[in-house]
This record gives C-alpha cells, structure tokens and sequence, in this order.
C-alpha cells in the first residue's frame, strides 16, 4: 500500500508544477513521487478548481526546446567569457577557470553552500580539486554563503511541560527515535510566514512540516501530524524549545494520543541551536535573503528548497557526503536484508 501523502504536501506539489517553469517529469522526479502520481494529483486539483484538463500543444514544447537550448547557450557564452582571461596563464590556471565556473553554478543554485559543500559538490561532478584549493578560489572571485540577517527580538520562554529527555544528544541509533522540532519566520512584502519543521536526528531529514501565517500552536500541530502520516512511528522522544505553541493543549494532546514522549531543554542552549535547528538556519540563509512579493511565491519557494534542495541535492558529511534521501535509501535497503 502506497505511504499517502499529506493535503497541504499534495496542494503544494500542484502548484509548483502549475508554474510550468520546468518539466513535469522533473517536478515529480524533485519530489520523489512518480509521474503518473503527479497527473493524478493536478486532475483531482483542476476537477476541484472547475478547471478543464489543460493539453500541451506543439508550439508549446517547440518554445520549451528553444528555451532549453537558449539557456546551453548561454552558459556556454559565460563559460568562455569568464574562461578566455585564464588562456595565457598555463594549464593550471585554465583548470581554475573551469572550478571556477561550476563553483559559480553550485552556488546559484542554492546561495547557502559554503566552500565545504561546493567542494563536496564539484567532487560529485568529477572534478578534482582539494579544500584549500576550492577555498583558495571562492575567495578570490567572493563566493560566500549567503545569511540572513539576525533579528534583536526575542520571546520570553515559557515554563517547561515535559523533562529534558535528550539532555544535549542531538544523535539517535534509528530512524523515528528522536525528533526535533521548531518554528522560524520569513518575511514577504505581503506579510510573513512561519515554518514549523520536524527533524529526525538520524538521518537529519524532515520528516514532517507547516507553513502558515500566524505561530500558532495550529502550526505545531500540523507538522506533528503531517510527520506521523508520512512516518508512522511507534514511539517518538520529540523534542523542542519552550515556545507557548509546544506548550498548548492540542500540542500535548498529539503527543499522548500516539504515545510519544515530549522534551523541552530548561534553557536555550548553544549546541541545542546548532544540532536542533540548523536546517532552519539554511533555510533562513536562503530564502530570506531575497525578497518575495507575496505570501504564495514565498510558500513555494519554502516547498521546493525543503523538497528538492535541502532533501536531494544538500550532502551532508556526517551521512559520508550523501543526500538525505541517499542516505535514507541506502539504510532501509541495509535493514530490509
């Protein structure tokens, strides 16, 4: 029996794939369902919206060929106009100009990398360059990971509902044993958006996640629920901050009703900042260091860096430099034999 998705996933999914800004196989491919999944979804969706099933015409795949073709050319253009001042300069230099140009590449696709992940990356692509070598050249033509700005205002923590069961170990043995949980905010021109993720502290993927306008505990609610459908653990520690939201009622209600075991920390600790929340702090480095016109184009962009950016293309060296999903894949097949 196929695992079934969450709504708001579901919704998300069509939308981005409704941009049409590249191929459906692709959209389906970065979110790790099939396409004959994808079309299912977008019928339902257009049936529901009163919608006719749109058809792609000839003209339409002829003008996404010419664009397709337009974009090689353009990199190509860039490739040996950043390339041609490097010609004199003997076979190493020539070598620098090609890292160079794919470290441009790796780090517009997701600002947030550092010289460590772009390293990690170009190894990926069969190049082969050390650390200090890749260093040495993001320097020199200033590629650097994007941050976000630090906001001065904090919240007064609340009491502790639930003892600290995790006691700084940000680790756990398997998969669905210990959760991390928080809430971050970004904003758009239209107003913000609060993200409340669920990390499993085992491969470090989220599991489970929100997206809305106001942090409420409705959001954290959504996430825990959305990470139990998607999972479906027996027994979960899940652990976060002392925020009202992870305090309320319907929070500890979730919990006890499939058995899991809440934790809070008695304060906020550094490592608790730097393990529990670290995809939250990519996240922040990348999106909130554009600016997004409405509330929608943000949601999206969220969806799509969590789904595709942070999930499948983001080596981690604490997996041996594999994605999340390559990681999760390569256990499941370990435990199933």
């Amino acid at each position: 029996m196929p695992t079934p998705y969450p709504r708001e996933f579901r919704d998300d999914v069509v939308a981005v794939a409704r941009q049409r800004q590249v191929p459906l196989k692709q959209v389906a491919k970065g979110f790790g369902i099939s396409d004959t999944c994808l079309a299912n979804w977008m019928r339902d969706a257009d049936v529901e919206d009163g919608k006719r099933p749109g058809v792609t015409s000839d003209e339409s795949a002829e003008l996404r060929e010419l664009r397709k073709r337009n974009r090689l050319l353009e990199q190509e253009n860039e490739v040996l106009r950043k390339a041609a001042a490097y010609l004199a300069q003997g076979r190493r230099d020539w070598d620098d100009a090609h890292l160079i140009n794919a470290a441009l590449d790796i780090h517009a696709d997701d600002p947030g990398d550092g010289y460590r992940f772009i390293a990690d990356e170009l190894a990926q692509r069969g190049f082969i360059a050390s650390e200090n070598r890749v260093w040495r050249l993001c320097s020199m033509q200033q590629i650097f990971s994007l941050h976000a700005k630090k906001k001065g205002r904090t919240r007064q923590a609340g009491p502790p509902v639930h003892d600290d069961l995790v006691r700084r170990d940000f680790t756990a043995a398997a998969p669905n044993v210990k959760w991390l949980t928080d809430i971050t905010e970004h904003p758009a021109d239209q107003g913000k958006l609060y993200l409340c993720a669920i990390k499993d502290c085992y491969s470090n993927k989220i599991v489970g996640y929100s997206i809305g306008s106001r942090m409420t505990s409705s959001l954290a609610v959504a996430a825990l629920r959305n990470a139990i459908t998607l999972r479906a653990p027996a027994a979960v520690i899940v652990h976060s901050d002392r925020g009202s939201q992870f305090r309320s009622q319907s929070y500890r209600r979730l919990l006890r009703n499939n058995r899991f075991t809440g934790s809070m920390g008695r304060r906020r600790m550094r490592r608790q900042r730097r393990h529990g929340i670290v995809l939250l702090v990519a996240a922040k480095n990348v999106l909130d260091t554009r600016r997004w016109k409405t509330r929608e184009d943000l949601r999206l962009a969220i969806v799509t860096w969590i789904e595709t950016k942070y999930h499948r293309k983001r080596r981690q060296r604490g997996l041996g430099k594999l994605t999340l999903v390559e990681f999760e894949t390569i256990c499941t097949a370990a435990t199933a034999a």
